[in-house]
């Protein structure tokens, strides 16, 4: 018998058993590994990638749907609440480029609109470097849609043959509540296991092959049903309180981020439709962490030494800047979790030029936020490595935007808040892609195409009226209490609603009944509260001018009003408190109808005021009021530009070729008493001169009551004037 070799390995029974055990599973996984190199090697992918397992929702809708002739596909009604009207021509023209801009509200042009976002800003650029080639860029800009809400939308969109896919994603992804349930109690190590598992073939085949044969109403136990549309937790009164620091709740955020980030990578691959990703950029430097909490588990004593650090820095920031630094530094030492210290050091480290250590405490701001609003830096690394993963070519904004301000850090140079770019800012991401489109070889611009496309741009920017400015002001400002918790919309209870909401014979539908509550307003001239419902018009500043006369019109004798456009119905009820003994008001949308009978009840003047639906089919001045029907005072704040509306609550601002009041005019001699008059407050001057041309067509004389000179007044202003019309007898 040979004995071993010298310095020979002897086995040893335990060995040779975990041995013999790992041979076994190797054995065990050949047919997967066989399978999962089969599927490469034949060029398999998967038509469809792994269902959502995280989230479902109550039911889906289509964005798009044809247009009345059946030439062109139009954002559906349903859906404008959260995305611009859009359109494009079904079928494709044979010469066209298809490009799908996808994303949230950035990607829509927010504050403003898809007229200054990118995407209007890139098919200028297009035309401008190939007019032979025709051009359609469709933005699919969803306010609040965060990429969960985006899979669908891109499943929607590549039906309708795209050419390019740009994805732009990762502000939104924190807004709605959800429970994770069946992932929070995992170890992160599962988790990460799952979503690579979610890139294997094999399990893509294996996972077709048995839903292929499941019942098609099967649904994971655990899985999240979230709502048709965005119900984000920011909309409602005291969104902010709903945050709190929960690591889990944040991983399976980002896990979630990182399937669907793929997962939509994978369609477009199935689709054979390329995909540009973006890597956002953020305001840094402009933009404080919008919710602060200290690091859990910090002792009281900690939690002094770290407040008396800051107080102490804050004394000394205007005579010593280094020894301010320092103290914070140190209070970030101990409360290194608490976002508003990181902001505060970075800017404090900005503003002396130490750029670099101020990008790593305003990023540390970012990512501790309690609120997160903004692309954490894991959601952008997710995203450089998903596009190196699939090919995909990647738009580096990010890094460009830091490029373009001081010190690498973006702030309000790019930025209108916290992720909303400039104008200017859309412009320069419509350059870059043009010019990835470039390098892709998608477009050969012409020699010197730069000047043609300026000359567009500036074209278009002239294009665009005031008022289109002035609503994006106002968007703004509306975003600014949103993200800071400010907002007023609250739920109303049903029973309140479904007694004064639209009522039988109304032809609206049901989804209408339950309007949401915006806001409460106050004002002097009414008794009580004015609530305002979402996508009805308010502005009080609109009739300061009108609400005296109506006094005064109204003062002794009795009266019968009829208000056309009452939004809220606030000025309705206002003539009921100044002594009208009844009215009517119309409205053609269906929420302002809903409003104004919940403000009528809620002043307990339901019996004084009817409130009457207009129908689309029929928008007149006087389609539901009857042939016979007399008034002593006819009041409307009517729409003071000519422009088609685009959403309900536009109603109130665009009146197209002025029908509606040419309709007004026309029939207010037939509802007037003897001795009535109207009383139509406008703020634009060229309504109040056609207004002034268009009368005595009908036998109507104006007078304009106001001390301003007309002449003299800009295109539009506030507070409207008043012009009293009377028949001409």
């Amino acid at each position: 018998m040979n004995a071993p070799a010298l310095g020979a390995k002897r086995w040893t029974p335990r060995q040779k058993c975990w041995l013999f055990r790992l041979l076994a599973v190797l054995i065990g996984l050949m047919p997967a590994l066989f399978l999962e190199v089969s599927l490469r090697a034949i060029g398999w992918d998967p038509a469809v990638p792994l269902s959502d397992p995280f989230v479902g929702f109550q039911s889906e809708r289509p964005l798009f749907v044809p247009s009345d002739d059946a030439r062109r596909l139009v954002t559906a009604p349903d859906r404008l609440e959260y995305f611009r009207p859009e359109s494009f021509a079904n079928p494709k023209p044979a010469n066209e480029f298809r490009i799908v801009c996808l994303g949230g509200s950035t990607v829509q042009g927010r504050p403003y609109a898809i007229e200054t976002s990118f995407s209007t800003w890139l098919e200028l650029s297009l035309r401008a470097a190939d007019p032979d080639q025709q051009w359609e860029v469709i933005n699919c800009g969803g306010v609040s849609y965060a990429s969960y809400r985006l899979v669908p939308v891109l499943e929607e969109m590549l039906r309708y043959e795209p050419d390019l896919v740009i994805l732009y994603t990762g502000h939104n992804e924190f807004l709605e509540d959800r429970s994770y349930s069946a992932y929070k109690q995992q170890p992160e190590w599962i988790a990460h296991a799952y979503g690579g598992l979610a890139q294997l073939r094999s399990i893509n085949f294996l996972h077709q092959l048995v839903s292929n044969n499941a019942p098609s109403s099967h649904q994971p136990a655990e899985k999240d049903v979230l709502s048709t549309e965005v119900d984000a937790l920011l909309d409602y009164r005291g969104g902010l309180e709903d945050y709190h620091r929960d690591p889990e709740w944040k991983r399976s955020i980002i896990n979630h981020f990182e399937f669907n980030l793929r997962r939509m990578t994978r369609l477009a691959a199935a689709a054979k439709v390329p995909m540009v990703l973006v890597d956002p950029p953020v305001n840094m430097q402009g933009c404080p962490p919008f919710k602060v909490a200290d690091t859990a588990g910090l002792s009281a004593e900690e939690l002094a030494q770290c407040h008396r650090l800051v107080n102490d820095a804050i004394a000394m920031i205007q005579t010593d800047r280094t020894k301010s630094i320092n103290l914070l530094d140190q209070a970030v030492a101990v409360n290194n979790q608490n976002a508003g210290l990181h902001y505060q050091l970075g800017m404090l480290l900005h503003q002396e030029q130490r750029f670099a250590e101020a990008k790593i405490h305003l990023q540390a701001a970012n990512d501790e936020d309690i609120c997160p609003l903004r692309i954490l830096k894991p959601m952008n690394q997710i995203i450089r490595a998903s596009a190196n993963d699939s090919r995909c070519p990647l738009l580096e904004a990010r890094q460009r935007f830091s490029e373009l301000s001081k010190g690498g850090i973006p702030g309000d140079n790019l930025f209108l808040d916290h992720v909303h770019p400039t104008i200017v800012g859309h412009q320069i991401l419509a350059g870059d892609i043009t010019d990835k489109l470039v390098e892709q070889n998608v477009v050969t611009p012409r020699p010197g195409w730069e000047k043609q496309r300026d000359k567009l741009y500036k074209l278009h920017l002239n294009s665009l009226d005031l008022v289109y400015f002035e609503k994006g002001k106002q968007r703004l400002e509306g975003l600014r209490r949103w993200s800071q918790g400010r907002a007023k919309k609250q739920r109303v209870p049903t029973s309140n609603l479904n007694q004064e909401a639209l009522q039988p014979g109304d032809n609206a539908s049901a989804s209408q009944t339950r309007p949401a509550l915006k806001r409460w307003h106050t004002h002097a001239d009414v008794p009580r509260r004015i609530a305002q419902f979402d996508s009805v018009f308010w502005d009080a500043q609109d009739t300061d001018t009108l609400r005296p006369m109506l006094r005064d019109e109204l003062n002794g004798g009795s009266k019968r009003v009829l208000e056309i456009g009452t939004g809220t119905g606030w000025l309705t009820l206002f003539c009921l408190d100044a002594g009208a003994d009844s009215a009517v008001a119309t409205d053609i949308n269906p929420a302002a109808v809903a409003n104004a009978r919940f403000n009528a009840a809620q002043f307990g003047m339901s019996k004084a005021l009817e409130v009457r639906l207009v129908p689309t089919n029929a928008p007149s001045a006087f389609s539901v009021i009857g042939a016979d029907e007399r008034f002593d005072l006819i009041v409307s704040n009517p729409p003071w530009e000519d422009a088609v509306p685009k959403e309900p609550s536009e109603h109130a601002l665009y009146d197209p070729n002025f029908q509606l009041l040419d309709s007004l005019l026309k029939g207010l001699r037939q509802h007037l008493n003897p001795g009535g008059k109207a009383l139509l407050a406008y703020g634009s001057t060229e309504g109040i001169e056609l207004l002034q041309q268009i009368a005595p067509k009908y036998q109507l004389k104006t007078f304009v009551r106001d001390d301003r000179d007309l002449q003299e007044l800009p295109a539009v202003f506030l507070p409207a004037v008043v012009i009293e019309v009377v028949p001409d007898d």
